[in-house]
């Protein structure tokens, strides 16, 4: 094939790969004064990427005109539209991280730059047509999405979901590199269509052992049961935009990687996985469902909400047919905006209102044998309360009543770090400047119990 018509069809490749590196540079130059202005021009690499896809997509090109490098890169309507959604997802994450980080003093320049990484390599996994390419694509995705779980340096939580998916990612790789060395060893060759005309025939012990060692990888990747122990410790330890991040644009890179792999060289021998992707299926579904009940966590409770959605998805895979991966894929772009367009805590607590202070209340435990508060929901809904009502809002009247609360209760739960949460005193008053300590569990009680007496304050004082 002409070089020059393989570089045409990786197109969105370059443009991502080629600003990744830009920006790379104007973050070494700039330092952390320029970590807006990198998220902006990474959010325009990733739509300028994007417009790239509109031919395939809308001409629906498949086939062999649409394989770049000899059939190892395939710039597909499948990819196109599955890159669509990854770019997209992306682009959201990009939009919410800087008002989240920058409450933390934590906004820099490489987390955009990271992001584009993990988009590269994502958008790499969608479009391979060789195991090599796969791996490629992985792996660069996976290194960059282990640093960004492990993104906040500072605190304790987030590093252990870097180690934690960094340690359980190099497990999962390896079980694929192994399984993808199987097949090789079996079939003589690494491209899609070598294993696919290799399968036609009688399938050897060796083998159905290389199936199942790959699609065992690539559920670590989707965090379909049992591999998705990860999940909901990770999903909760890693800053909320790179939850979002993991919850949208990496598991749809993963949905479409699964897809074409099952579908394309694994095609041939549908009944030899076809048991596998059922169970993984219902399992998915059930543990999603029932490990959500007990959940105090709000982040958690969306891991089992991935791990359960994912349970659906791959119903569709099981049936082996066209129909069931556009099933898929339809699945996943719902999931995505649905995912997308969850409002944030500050705006969760405002839908409480309706339900008035007694549903605030009762979120929170009236005994003393509390567990700690950084395992509270409700607590991490209340850390975006940035004021203690009673002036302004509330009317002068308001004010008056609450003017002898305010020294007793100005410190107001912000944001958790290291292994407790952050008081701060906002500034203006008898504090002057703010103030930080670290509660233990010994305060939790007491921390929750304030907390939950300033939430139903701020709803008293509005419906005034």
């Amino acid at each position: 094939m002409d070089f020059a018509l393989s570089l045409r069809l990786i197109g969105p490749e370059l443009v991502i790969s080629v600003s990744g590196l830009i920006l790379l540079l104007v973050a070494a130059w700039g330092g952390e004064k320029s970590a807006r202005l990198v998220s902006i021009l990474a959010s325009a690499a990733l739509f300028a990427a994007g417009i790239l896809l509109f031919p395939t997509l809308h001409l629906g090109l498949m086939g062999p005109d649409t394989w770049a490098f000899a059939g190892q890169f395939r710039a597909d309507a499948f990819s196109a539209f599955a890159k669509a959604l990854i770019y997209l997802a992306a682009i959201g994450c990009l939009m919410v991280a800087p008002a989240y980080f920058e409450r933390l003093r934590a906004m820099k320049p490489e987390y955009p730059v990271l992001m584009l990484l993990a988009v590269l390599g994502a958008s790499i996994m969608v479009s391979s047509g060789d195991f090599m390419t796969l791996y490629i694509g992985l792996e660069l995705n996976s290194l960059a999405a282990y640093v960004l779980a492990a993104y906040l340096r500072n605190d304790s939580r987030s590093a252990e979901a870097g180690l934690k998916y960094f340690v359980l990612g190099a497990l999962a790789s390896g079980i694929l590199l192994y399984g993808m060395s199987l097949l090789y060893g079996f079939t003589g060759t690494t491209s899609f269509e070598g294993v696919r005309a290799a399968l036609s025939g009688e399938m050897s012990t060796g083998m159905l052992f290389g199936v199942i060692f790959v699609l065992s990888g690539l559920a670590f990747k989707i965090a379909a049961v049992p591999f998705h122990m990860w999940t909901p410790d990770v999903y909760e330890g890693a800053p909320t935009p790179v939850t979002t991040f993991f919850a949208t644009s990496a598991k749809a890179a993963a949905i479409a990687l699964i897809a074409r792999v099952a579908l394309d060289p694994l095609g041939a021998q549908v009944d030899a996985w076809r048991q596998i992707v059922i169970f993984a299926a219902l399992a998915s579904i059930v543990v999603g469902a029932l490990g959500a009940i007990g959940q105090q966590n709000l982040k958690r409770l969306l891991a089992y909400s991935s791990i359960n959605n994912v349970g659906f998805i791959l119903i569709g895979l099981a049936t082996a047919t066209v129909a069931g991966a556009s099933a898929m894929m339809v699945y996943i772009a719902i999931y995505l905006a649905m995912t997308l367009g969850r409002q944030p805590p500050r705006n969760i607590c405002r839908h409480l209102r309706p339900f008035g202070t007694g549903a605030v209340a009762g979120l929170v435990p009236a005994s003393a044998d509390v567990q700690p508060c950084r395992y509270s929901a409700i607590v991490r809904l209340l850390g975006q309360i940035r004021r203690v009502p009673g002036g302004g809002r509330g009317g002068p009247g308001t004010a008056r009543r609450h003017r002898h609360r305010r020294k007793r209760d100005r410190c107001v739960l912000l944001h958790q770090v290291h292994q407790g949460d952050v008081l701060r005193c906002p500034g203006a008053g008898h504090c002057g400047q703010e103030r930080r300590r670290t509660l233990g569990a010994a305060d939790c009680h007491d921390a929750d119990r304030v907390a939950a007496r300033l939430f139903a304050q701020s709803l008293a004082g509005r419906s005034q």
